[in-house]
């Protein structure tokens, strides 16, 4: 057998990857919300989860964007880092990966892969953990997005 350093480092690459979010992981936080795009003016709802991992969340999301004569939808996954959290509130900002799907009732379909910027406030209110975030998405129809929701807590 020939010896391949860089599959052993890959292999202990993974197997660091699948023990370690299992080590890591704090808290898993499900949360759903609402979201207006400004450009075209539209609204959506969607679900996610906040995937507490280090001193980050990982967000991956979903969203079903009310579009006329459509079927659009949103998928993301976006890393929150905090940035100052006080006795009330905590503020953060994040980034992140997003695929938008716009498939009219007639004519093709099309997909768009972008980034999306955001800066967010959470509270905490007994098990809810309600939030806002203003972010810039580039997939689908740019522009800046509203979103309001809360997270839940269980335990």
């Amino acid at each position: 057998m020939t010896n391949h350093p860089s599959l052993r480092l890959l292999l202990i690459c993974c197997g660091l990857l699948i023990a370690g979010p299992a080590a890591a992981t704090s808290v898993f936080e499900p949360l759903a919300f609402v979201n207006w795009r400004t450009d075209p003016a539209t609204g959506a709802v969607g679900v996610g989860a906040a995937i507490g991992v280090s001193s980050f969340d990982v967000v991956p999301a979903y969203e079903h964007v009310f579009a006329d004569n459509a079927t659009d939808w949103a998928m993301d996954v976006d890393v929150h880092v905090p940035l100052m959290a006080l006795p009330v509130v905590a503020f953060y900002a994040g980034a992140g990966i997003a695929y938008y799907k716009h498939a009219p009732d007639s004519g093709d379909s099309s997909s768009e892969s972008g980034v999306d910027l955001l800066i967010g406030a959470k509270a905490t209110v007994r098990r809810l953990k309600p939030f806002a975030e203003i972010r810039y998405v580039t997939a689908g129809p740019d522009g800046v997005t509203i979103m309001i929701g809360s997270r839940f807590n269980w335990r």
